[in-house]
């Protein structure tokens, strides 16, 4: 026995441990609220039982931002059980919570477009929707593009904002909000879908252990870093994307076609994407779906069906881009 240390005292050796739980709450809370994104409006946050949204609206209450939650349920087995976390973690921030309920399929693209179309038509004109994506999420997402064979905007990941959309705790990773979660007593749930077969997942679970156990125990820092580099880089693309005229309606968009014709393929790529995230919120086409409608574009076709139902064609000068219940 260490000497200095002294005879076995449970009620000091608990005091001594509250008072290092107590710093280290303080240390991981000051860490993270360093890092989060504050809106400078009023939100909505995607509350989905889990602790990565949980910290994310309890960030935003932190920081002083007006906070509402809304959970959207996918039907699936375990989103009743998620459901009550997500009421329950409002409860303890004290916040007001709305749910949603939606159809959806299995595969994750189309239960995001759902879940985003719900949080849409929950969303009031003052609020943006916060969503709970980490640095892990960002990590997943590029190593998903690298896989497909992306582009420049595929390395670039989740942006931080955009189409309505921010995302607070992207630089937040998710052991932090776990840990935090924990700490700061919040009622999650960890969801029993993370852990289910498919690319996702696997991803997660499969595929980035490994690049950490066999390549590069840093690799997730390595790839959040070139996202950001690609985004500095694309962001001189996106600043010339704006001189590109573009007039948006109900359903419906045009752009002249000498615009697009005279300022390359990658501005004409990126103000075709804004366009059809415009109208069919909250991504735009894939890299198939790009080269289909620059094919129309560049004369080699007539007309072309992209993702999300749009619908794209000319009229005389210009280039036009409609949804189903579009004018046409």
């Amino acid at each position: 026995m260490d000497r200095a240390s002294g005879p076995p005292n449970p009620r000091r050796d608990r005091r001594c441990r509250q008072v290092a739980d107590q710093g280290r709450l303080r240390d991981l809370s000051e860490s993270v609220l360093s890092r989060v994104q504050s809106p400078e409006s009023a939100v909505l946050v995607a509350l989905s039982g889990g602790a990565d949204s949980a910290v994310c609206a309890w960030a935003m209450v932190q920081m002083g931002v007006t906070v509402r939650g809304t959970y959207v349920d996918h039907g699936w087995a375990h989103s009743s059980m998620m459901g009550e976390a997500a009421g329950k973690v409002a409860h303890h921030l004290d916040i007001d919570l709305e749910r949603r309920s939606v159809d959806a399929p299995r595969d994750e693209g189309g239960a995001r477009r759902l879940r985003y179309m719900a949080l849409t038509g929950v969303a009031r004109d003052e609020e943006l929707i916060a969503t709970g994506h980490t640095a892990d999420d960002q990590v997943e997402t590029v190593l998903a593009f690298i896989l497909r064979g992306t582009g420049p905007e595929g390395l670039m990941g989740i942006p931080r904002e955009r189409s309505g959309l921010v995302r607070p705790i992207i630089d937040v990773w998710r052991a932090e909000t776990r840990e935090l979660s924990a700490m700061l007593a919040l009622p999650v749930a960890d969801d029993p879908t993370n852990d289910e077969p498919g690319q996702r997942n696997d991803i997660r679970n499969i595929l980035i252990p490994h690049l950490e156990e066999t390549y590069n125990p840093a690799v997730k820092r390595a790839l959040v870093r070139m996202s950001g580099l690609v985004a500095e880089e694309h962001s001189l693309i996106a600043e010339m994307a704006d001189s590109v005229p573009v007039r948006v309606g109900e359903g419906m968009a045009t752009i002249p076609l000498s615009s697009l014709r005279s300022v390359g393929r990658a501005v004409a790529t990126e103000a075709i994407r804004r366009v059809c995230r415009r109208l069919n919120p909250p991504y735009g086409p894939d890299a198939d779906g790009i080269s289909r409608i620059l094919d129309v574009v560049e004369g080699a076709s007539a007309g072309a069906e992209v993702g999300g139902g749009l619908t794209v064609r000319t009229d005389r000068a210009l280039l036009t881009i409609s949804t189903r219940d579009g004018k046409h």
